[in-house]
């Protein structure tokens, strides 16, 4: 994993997990493809359990915060939380009526890069209506 990220633009409606795929393991989206063929980039999409298995196979570890605790139900404060690797997946809503999950990838800097954006400029998380959570990704050897 190198220190820069190139952004990558989704294919389809649904290619969001796969283009943030490609960003966080620095491969071509048509790599990621070959090697998921299952992942759909249209109608279809990916959930955050093949994402997290997919990165783990790859020799990766996910660390996930979600946005509400799940043991008492009480929402993170503050939130979201400040990046803490170099790289992280994270899942959120584009507007207050979104009930459709959204990839992007957020760098150690806090900068967002969205597959979705085809005028690529990097952003912030406060762009987006909610975080519902974020999850570094780290090399899981040396």
């Amino acid at each position: 994993m190198s220190d820069t990220m190139v952004w990558q633009e989704q294919a389809g409606d649904s290619g969001c997990g796969i283009a943030c795929l490609a960003m966080l393991l620095d491969l071509p989206y048509a790599r990621v493809k070959q090697l998921a063929p299952r992942f759909c980039d249209t109608l279809c999409g990916v959930t955050y359990e093949h994402l997290f298995q997919f990165l783990a196979e790859q020799g990766y570890a996910v660390q996930c915060i979600e946005r509400v605790r799940w043991y008492d139900g009480a929402i993170r404060k503050p939130w979201p939380p400040r990046p803490w690797a170099d790289r992280h997946l994270v899942n959120v809503d584009q507007t207050r009526t979104d009930i459709d999950d959204h990839y992007v990838v957020l760098d150690r800097r806090g900068r967002v890069y969205d597959p979705a954006d085809a005028a690529y400029a990097p952003s912030r998380l406060s762009r987006y209506y909610r975080v519902n959570w974020v999850a570094a990704v780290i090399p899981a050897t040396p």
